[in-house]
C-alpha cells in the first residue's frame, strides 16, 4: 500500500510536470545549456518575471524543499540539478520540512550563487527567529539566506 507521503509527492510532480509543461511552451525561446549528451539538451527554459524593484528575475515556478525530505543525497542533488538546468532558480525550504535542509543545502552548493535562497521560520520573537536562522544557516551549508518569511503563522 502506498503511504500518504508518497502519494502526496508523486502528485504534485505530476501536477508539476503538465504545469511545467504548458509554460514550457510559453518560453522566451531560451534553452537549456547543460551541455552536448545531456537528456534536457534544447529542453526549453521556464520564463522569468521580475521580483518587484530588486532587479532579480526568479523563474515563475519555484523549487519546494520539502520534495528532497526523505529522500537519499543522491537523488536530492539530481531533483535540484535537473530543476536548474530547466531554468528554476528561486528554492525555498524551512525547518519544519524534516531533514530537507540538510538534502537541499548540499544539493545546492554548485548553484548557490545563482538562486535565489527563501527560508521560513515559526519563530515569533526576534531572539527565537535569529537562532532558527543559525540553525538553517548551518544545514543549508550557506552564510545567508535570500528571503527570510514568517511561516505558518496561526495566532500573533
Amino acid at each position: 500500500m502506498m503511504e500518504r507521503r508518497g502519494f502526496l509527492r508523486g502528485t504534485a510532480v505530476v501536477t508539476g510536470s503538465v504545469v511545467a509543461a504548458g509554460l514550457l511552451q510559453q518560453s522566451d525561446g531560451q534553452t537549456s545549456d547543460c551541455g552536448p549528451g545531456c537528456y534536457c539538451e534544447n529542453v526549453p527554459k521556464l520564463p522569468r518575471r521580475a521580483y518587484g524593484d530588486t532587479g532579480e528575475r526568479l523563474s515563475i515556478i519555484g523549487f519546494g524543499g520539502m520534495v528532497v525530505n526523505g529522500v537519499e543525497q543522491e537523488h536530492a542533488n539530481r531533483f535540484v540539478a535537473e530543476a536548474i538546468e530547466r531554468g528554476v532558480n528561486y528554492f525555498d525550504v524551512a525547518p519544519s520540512y524534516g531533514d530537507a535542509e540538510f538534502r537541499l543545502g548540499p544539493a545546492l552548493e554548485p548553484y548557490r550563487k545563482n538562486v535565489l535562497l527563501a527560508c521560513k521560520t515559526e519563530r515569533l520573537t526576534k531572539e527565537g527567529a535569529a537562532a532558527e536562522l543559525a540553525e538553517s544557516l548551518q544545514r543549508l551549508r550557506t552564510d545567508h539566506v535570500d528571503l527570510y518569511q514568517l511561516h505558518a503563522i496561526t495566532d500573533v
